[in-house]
């Protein structure tokens, strides 16, 4: 029983598990270990944060566009999503802030990882109108 639900949630979730563990790799990893942050590459990194979160949103409501349909479950559904989303992204931050001494848990990422995932949210619902 728990392994066949186990199994249907890998099988309807995998790319945004995927996507969420690529995340994790990249909010670890120690990048350019020989050279120190330079200030002018923040924009890049937070370019990069907005970018990720914007696609893992995207990937979740794609992964939950057959519960669309009916409009009152749709705004909860886009409401949990999007906290599902954001959470991930706060607690991506707590882990670098508290497991590693090379990187630091900043509110600008957190912004930058909600504004993607509202991006996200809308990209998949213009598409979503167009029927793509």
């Amino acid at each position: 029983m728990i392994i066949t639900k186990l199994n249907n949630i890998l099988k309807d979730y995998y790319k945004s598990l995927v996507w969420a563990i690529l995340i994790l790799i990249l909010s670890l990893i120690k990048l350019n270990p020989d050279k120190e942050i330079n200030t002018l590459d923040l924009p890049l990194n937070k370019t990069a944060h907005f970018l990720l979160y914007l696609l893992l949103s995207f990937i979740l409501f794609f992964e939950n566009r057959k519960f669309f349909p009916e409009k009152k479950r749709s705004i909860k559904l886009i409401i949990f999503l999007l906290i599902i989303v954001n959470f991930y992204g706060i607690f991506m931050e707590f882990l670098q802030f508290s497991l590693t001494d090379y990187r630091s848990a900043e509110l600008t990422y957190i912004l930058s990882n909600f504004s993607g995932s509202i991006v996200g949210f809308f990209i998949f619902y213009k598409l979503k109108l167009l029927k793509l």
